[in-house]
C-alpha cells in the first residue's frame, strides 16, 4: 500500500482498542471517536515518510 500511495497520506478507521498498533506504524489519530458497526473507531492518518 505504501508503494501505491506515493506522496499521498494513507487513512484508516481504527478500532479504539487497536489504535496503538497503527501508531507504531506511523499513523496518527485525528478527529473525534465515532461509531462504526457498533464499535468505537478513530480516523488515523499516515503521512509520507512517517
Amino acid at each position: 500500500a505504501l508503494e501505491i500511495a506515493g506522496d499521498s497520506p494513507l487513512y484508516l478507521h481504527a478500532q479504539e482498542y487497536v489504535k496503538g498498533l497503527y501508531a507504531k506504524s506511523g499513523f496518527v489519530e485525528t478527529g473525534e471517536k465515532f461509531m462504526e458497526a457498533g464499535i468505537e473507531h478513530r480516523l488515523m492518518l499516515r503521512y509520507p515518510g512517517a
